[in-house]
């Protein structure tokens, strides 16, 4: 559910009926981000967000006409999107989504990939050879932190320890 959610960070998507809803269902799926005044000042500022005025130029980077004649759309990174929606402010010169702000900050944080992971594992398979096979934890995290730092530092040659 929350992955279909998500799909309210889409610029075209903010005017949707159920777009208010489902914001609010974003809030609430992310535990101890939001308390209940905070919600309710997020459906005020989503009221507001879903009527603003947004320039083009906020999620179009390009357009242009292709070899074959196809009119093309080159999109800007959600990211670059929402921070012209954070820079947006009242007549006092504050912030005019504060809450969203919060919410979708924190959103977008959200990793949506286990390259990483993986990585660790395959790191972790080439330690763990037959002949170190029982080794202890304690030793394994050692082993990783000198494998991670040579990688870091540099492994052109020798490191001397002291």
């Amino acid at each position: 559910m929350l992955l279909r959610d998500l799909q309210v960070l889409d610029h075209l998507s903010r005017t949707d009926q159920s777009s208010g809803d489902r914001i609010v269902r974003i809030a609430r799926s992310i535990p101890n981000l939001l308390d209940d005044r905070e919600i309710d000042k997020l459906e005020n500022e989503w009221t507001l967000y879903s009527v603003e005025l947004v320039d083009r130029s906020w999620y179009i980077k390009d357009e242009y006409v292709d070899s074959n004649g196809n009119n093309q759309i080159k999109y800007h990174s959600i990211d670059y999107y929402w921070n012209n929606v954070f820079l947006i402010l009242t007549k006092n010169g504050i912030s005019k989504y504060p809450t969203l702000t919060k919410l979708i900050k924190n959103v977008l944080i959200i990793t949506h990939g286990n390259a990483d992971v993986e990585r660790g594992f395959s790191i972790n398979s080439n330690i763990l050879t037959e002949n170190r096979s029982s080794l202890s934890e304690s030793s394994i995290n050692g082993l990783r932190l000198v494998y991670d730092a040579v990688k870091v530092f540099g492994n052109e040659s020798a490191h001397k320890v002291t």
